[in-house]
């Protein structure tokens, strides 16, 4: 997705949330009892700050009770709906950057997650909401006390504390499993780009050009990243499938080893030994078996190496960046039938994922990667 489609439809989710924030306390106040106590304009506040990030979740959170209150009346613009502000801008904040932060830590539980980053959210922003009510109160001569904090912060707002402790959880976990929210949140998008892009930066300032080879499990988008990473530093590509060896290599002792059908030989003398200049090589025909015309890639900084085996101890020298990409079984195989069909995924599934596995133990692949990529 590129920038201007992405920025797109995150202003659109915003705009979702926001009116939900306005739409919400209509609903609950149908039930004069308890409508107040349930802070419906809380959730939509927070979902933004998970799904969207955290400035989305500010920027949401600090508008929808002003906004709300010149639309329909409620809540009064002072001081109830400027202490409301900052504390729905405070929810929005911290549970994106938490969220952020913690999503990276593959070894925690999502729903231990989700219940960590919500009791901290709830605790800061009525943390800032008493201090707004409490400057107010120094401006209108209206003291607010702590039993006042108390009472508004958490005695009446219990109910709408338990609602959120419940609803917020399953419906972001259902969304987490069923993988929508991955379709959604910008929390799954480029996530794992910016910290590439950080250590790229980083090397590049110790040195004149790199090389970043991009390996692992079959449609764990090896490709896409590659793309992404060119894009966004104006890099190189070279794919390992434009090296599969061609059929007069094609040896029984050579076919007898592991990671036998890539040209390791070819990609050294062809690329990887010319990488101070353009390069000049041929790409591989799979219908025909053999190589094309020669192909020309005018001289960048940065280097890509992209593909399965890629990260073969025989190129490891060549190497200033690794990145290992790992994605769960169940998703591997959806996405290769989505992308090739039955056939091809048999395949794949008979052959070429045994193979690939036997090559990320034997040379330890994933613990050699620089940086590792769990989805």
């Amino acid at each position: 997705m590129n920038k201007n489609s992405l920025t797109i439809k995150k202003m659109a989710l915003a705009a979702i949330f926001l009116v939900f924030g306005w739409i919400l306390p209509l609903v609950t106040g149908r039930i004069p009892e308890i409508g107040n106590m349930l802070c419906p304009m809380h959730i939509p506040v927070m979902l933004c700050g998970f799904i969207l990030g955290p400035w989305y979740g500010l920027i949401i959170g600090f508008i929808t009770p002003l906004t709300r209150g010149f639309i329909f009346g409620m809540p009064t613009f002072y001081p109830t709906g400027i202490s409301m502000a900052f504390e729905l801008a405070t929810y929005g904040l911290i549970t994106g950057i938490l969220y952020e932060l913690l999503l990276k830590k593959s070894k925690i539980k999502h729903f231990v997650i989700l219940y960590f980053i919500l009791i901290s959210s709830m605790l800061a922003g009525r943390i800032v909401w008493g201090i707004a009510r409490v400057l107010c109160g120094l401006f209108d001569h209206h003291l607010f006390t702590w039993r006042m904090f108390l009472m508004g912060g958490f005695v009446t707002a219990w109910p709408g504390i338990i609602i959120q402790l419940i609803v917020i959880p399953i419906l972001l976990e259902v969304l987490f499993q069923t993988k929508i929210l991955e379709k959604l949140s910008v929390n799954y998008t480029n996530k794992s780009l910016k910290q590439i892009l950080k250590k790229v930066k980083a090397l590049m300032k110790k040195q004149d050009q790199l090389v970043i080879a991009i390996d692992g499990m079959a449609a764990s988008g090896k490709t896409t990243l590659a793309n992404e990473i060119a894009k966004k530093l104006d890099a190189n590509i070279i794919h390992t499938d434009d090296f599969y060896l061609p059929s007069h290599l094609r040896t029984d002792e050579r076919l007898n080893q592991l990671c036998c059908n890539i040209d390791y030989e070819r990609l050294q003398s062809e690329v990887l030994e010319h990488i101070n200049e353009h390069i000049l090589y041929h790409k591989f025909d799979c219908k025909q078996m053999q190589q094309t015309e020669e192909f020309r890639l005018d001289y960048k900084k940065i280097l890509i190496i992209e593909g399965a085996y890629s990260m073969h101890s025989i190129l490891g020298k060549y190497y200033d960046l690794s990145i290992y990409l790992k994605t769960p079984s169940t998703k591997q195989e959806e996405r290769i039938l989505n992308r090739d069909g039955m056939t091809q995924l048999i395949k794949f599934k008979e052959n070429w994922i045994p193979l690939e596995r036997q090559y990320f133990d034997k040379y330890r692949i994933e613990k050699q990667a620089d940086i590792v990529i769990y989805e």
